[in-house]
């Protein structure tokens, strides 16, 4: 039997169907508000274009109080080194501003030690009773780091490799060869993280791909203190420290300097 259906059947009809339109419009404009990437059509309601991210429905609005901000993980492989390399140079920031504090701790100490009139540190060629120290020879010199001898100075592929490598674990003690003056230290094209110091003869040594440092420039150090640990920053393969010897200006061999010095490596 057919039911025959009024007029107040198709008001109905037409009130719904406003009332699902309205819906969908208010849905389609509330996700513009947070999305502005996606197109404000009904369509984008149920359809993402690749790579773009959608709205979790229970997302809870930011603390302006605090400043809060909301990271997404990168699309792009060109995106993820980006925030690589601007990790670093946090890290690397972070590594310099701990130092300088380090160098201050020092100098005080120092400086209290000046006045009970006893030598301070850095004015002696070295002494193992200072933290993480090793005792220099009688000539005052000391190995740059404990570990293996893996490449010399000269010609490699075409290039010259100014310094020698000494590998070992990451946090392997770096050491000043000779009492001396920091004249850099922090951040570095292709070193990651150096060291270089002027010492008392003229001579610069240079320390590359450290971890961290724990001197500051224009600090006195005498040989065998402790200034950095291993790593592998820069460009680099694995954790090692490059050390080089630079004399008038020109890079000379550092493992024939320090044989001179009666320090052995390799």
């Amino acid at each position: 039997m057919r039911t025959i259906e009024g007029p107040s059947v198709e008001v109905g009809r037409f009130r719904v169907l406003g009332a699902v339109l309205v819906a969908a419009a208010l849905f389609a404009a509330a996700d513009a508000v947070h999305s502005p990437v996606v197109p404000m059509t009904f369509a984008s309601a149920h359809t993402v274009a690749p790579g773009i991210y959608q709205n979790a429905a229970n997302v809870q609005p930011l603390d302006l109080e605090h400043q809060q901000q909301v990271l997404m993980t990168p699309r792009t492989r060109p995106e993820y080194l980006d925030q690589l390399a601007k990790g670093e140079k946090i890290r690397e920031g972070h590594v310099v501003e701990t130092a300088a504090k380090a160098t201050l701790e020092r100098a005080k100490a120092e400086a209290a030690a000046a006045i009970a009139g006893q030598t301070p540190q850095s004015m002696m060629g070295g002494s193992a009773t200072m933290a993480g120290a090793i005792t220099p020879g009688s000539n005052g010199y000391v190995v740059p780091a404990h570990g293996t001898f893996t490449s010399g100075f000269g010609m490699r592929w075409g290039v010259l490799h100014a310094g020698i490598d000494i590998a070992g674990p990451i946090g392997t003690p770096e050491y000043a060869v000779a009492a001396g003056t920091v004249i850099d230290a922090g951040p570095a094209s292709g070193f990651g993280l150096w060291v270089r110091i002027r010492h008392d003869d003229g001579t610069i040594s240079v320390y590359g791909h450290m971890y961290d440092f724990f001197v500051s420039v224009g600090e006195r150090v005498p040989a065998g203190m402790q200034i950095a640990r291993m790593g592998s920053r820069g460009d680099s393969t694995g954790p090692h420290l490059h050390f080089e010897i630079i004399i008038n200006g020109q890079h000379v061999d550092p493992q024939r300097w320090l044989a001179l010095h009666g320090i052995m490596v390799g």
